[in-house]
Order: structure tokens, then sequence, then C-alpha cells
């Protein structure tokens, strides 16, 4: 979200030159296929998880689907794919991967609401079989793609689908938000790898991701008042309070004190 009046860029400028082509082309067949932008809908999610497939995902997002209906629940990357739960589903997928390896996060099932970037893979948005809807990116100085008049509002999603989680959530009117799962560490060092506090290992990509969503968090915090949990293994994350698993419903509870 940019300042009224004021033009919507990126100033990160993170697209490299090598991407225009894709993004462009992304864009024009997105906007063939005439998938409703998400602004046009009323959506409300005062409470709202976002949940990525990092580590201990697998053994514990039943956890999340224990949360109360409240709880919006928005799946980034893998974690729709690999959803398990019989409990019930997210209620949103969000993505923003404009390259073919979109494909491998498609599901075979539980077709939840998908908001997309307009530059998303168009392929992946073709075969995804459940409703579909765009948002459209903040342009950067150096690339501004077919800039669409049809959306009132963009989105800073600086190319990182948790990002743009963070900033739709804002725009549904959160007051309470977890960060579950949200990290791409491993247990053992790897060559190039950073071993973090908590003796688990990173690339140094994940840091600088780490630490783009850390800067959303404290603007939405500063915003809106909004409080923000985590439970990650990643980098710490000085915007959000971490929490372990078995207090995450009560983080979501109606005392204030909670």
């Amino acid at each position: 979200p940019g300042i009224v009046g004021a033009p919507y860029a990126d100033i990160n400028k993170l697209t490299d030159e090598r991407d225009y082509s894709t993004l462009l082309r992304n864009e024009l067949v997105n906007e063939r296929m005439k998938y409703p932008w998400i602004d046009t809908e009323k959506v409300q999610s005062e409470k709202a998880v976002i949940i990525s497939d990092g580590f201990d995902f697998a053994e514990n997002h039943e956890l999340i689907a224990d949360l109360p209906k409240d709880v919006n629940i928005f799946a980034v990357n893998g974690a729709l794919m690999k959803w398990k739960s019989k409990k019930r589903n997210p209620n949103f997928y969000v993505i923003n991967n404009p390259y073919s390896e979109a494909l491998h996060y498609l599901p075979k099932s539980n077709f939840v609401k998908c908001i997309a970037s307009a530059r998303t893979n168009y392929e992946f948005l073709q075969k995804y079989a459940g409703n579909k809807y765009r948002y459209y990116p903040a342009s950067d100085n150096r690339f501004c793609g077919i800039d669409s008049k049809d959306c009132l509002y963009r989105i800073d999603d600086y190319r990182n689908p948790v990002c743009a989680a963070i900033n739709l959530v804002y725009r549904f009117g959160v007051n309470r938000l977890l960060l579950a799962f949200c990290d791409e560490v491993f247990p053992a060092q790897r060559p190039a790898s950073i071993l973090g506090e908590n003796g688990k290992s990173y690339y140094p990509q994940h840091l600088t991701a780490n630490n783009l969503i850390d800067g959303n968090l404290y603007w939405l915090k500063k915003n809106n008042g909004c409080r923000i949990a985590q439970n990650t293994a990643g980098p710490k994350l000085k915007a959000a309070t971490y929490i372990p698993l078995e207090e995450m419903a009560r983080f979501f509870g109606n005392d204030r004190s909670s």
C-alpha cells in the first residue's frame, strides 16, 4: 500500500531484466483470461494465519486446522499442495511465482480460493481448478508491466508470497496475525549455508527473504496496531512475538491479554 496520491512503486528493484519477457507474457495471458480482481470482493479477515510449508509443517499443520473458524487460513508456497488435514481446508491460497516451477505447487484437490499476482505463471492458473482472483503488484522503477487501470489498489509483494499475503490481510482488516512455518531452514549444515542461533541452517537468500517479511510486519504493526505472532524455525522476526504451537489457539482468543 502506498501513500494516497503517491505513485505505486517498489523502490527495491527486485525485477531482473531477464525476467521481463516472462512477467509480461504472464500478465498478457492472465489478462485475456479475465480473472476478476480481488479488490472487487468484500473480504473481511480480522484474524488470520499465513502458513507455508517450512520446517515441521507436515507434523504440525493439523494444529492450524484446529483453530477457530473465524481465523482465516492463507496458505502459500507448498502448504496447500501438502495439506493433509480432513478437518478443514485453508480459506485462500496466495501465489506470485512467475516461473514454471509454480506447477509443482498445484494441489490434487483442495482447490480453495486462489489470490494470484497478475504476473503469476499463467499455466498454473489455467490448471488451477478453483476460483481465481488477481491482484496487481506494485511496479518498481524499472518494470511496470501492462499497468491495468481496472484494479483499485496495488500490493507491495516484493516477489514473495508471504509479503503478498501480509499486504492482502492488511486490506482485509486484520488485527491479529500469525505466521506459521514460514521458513526455509534445515537441521544440518550444507555447503554455503548459515548456522542459525537455534541450530537450524539456512541459505543467505533466505535471510534476505526473512528481512523483507520482517519489514512488512513492522509496517503492518505500525500502521494498524495489528498484534503479530510467529511460530517459525528460521531467523528471528523482530516485529513478531514468538509463541509455541500449543498457544496458537489462545492467541486468537477473545481475551485481549492473550
